[in-house]
């Protein structure tokens, strides 16, 4: 929305030439949002460039074009895009969540906690950052941090089923034998036999 903003006030205030070059890499960043709804993720790559190319500096396209490489799978490609847009606002959290979960998918949970500790600090209500906390901190062997964190995770969504296996493995591997067996078997129930079976299993 803020980012918007800005390109309308540059819009209304820039001389004839600026004005063009905005109003074309606006056109074409509207043309990659309606491409990347539609699925077509090459299609969308190619309008974000397009506008970054006209706005080297646009966040939005930067943070989108990101999401489109970790679509592709391209996470290497992904972090770049993320990292340029928080070189221009570190505090987009949306972006540096997007950000650790690209970490998170090539296996560097400890570059992936930092991002997401640091979305978890500013935004203490924010769930799924501290799920993704809790998942770093049990990759990287940090068990009693883990527990703490997917704690309050489950605190927060009871009926959340990741969140409740994450938990009672963080436990059992802790030696907090009591609590994931009770954590365990609470889910059982609520499941029902077949289905927690499958899940524990």
């Amino acid at each position: 929305m803020f980012a918007c903003f800005v390109l309308l006030l540059a819009l209304w205030f820039a001389p004839a030439q600026e004005r063009e070059i905005v109003r074309q890499s606006e056109e074409h960043f509207a043309r990659g949002v309606e491409l990347q709804h539609k699925g077509d993720m090459e299609g969308a790559r190619a309008a974000y460039e397009a506008a970054l190319k006209l706005i080297p500096r646009r966040i939005d396209a930067l943070s989108n074009l990101g999401v489109i490489f970790a679509k592709l799978g391209q996470y290497d490609q992904a972090i770049i895009r993320y990292r340029q847009a928080l070189a221009i606002d570190p505090k987009e959290y949306s972006i540096r969540l997007n950000l650790g979960i690209a970490y998170y998918q090539i296996d560097k949970y400890q570059r992936a906690l930092g991002e997401f500790d640091q979305v978890a600090k500013a935004q203490p209500d924010n769930i799924q950052a501290r799920f993704l906390l809790g998942m770093c901190l049990f990759e990287t062997g940090k068990l009693k941090e883990s527990c703490a964190e997917l704690e309050k995770v489950y605190g927060a969504q009871p009926d959340n089923t990741a969140a409740a296996y994450a938990l009672a493995t963080a436990y059992l591997l802790d030696d907090q034998v009591e609590k994931g067996r009770a954590l365990i078997d609470k889910v059982f129930k609520e499941l029902g036999s077949a289905e927690a079976h499958l899940i524990f299993g």
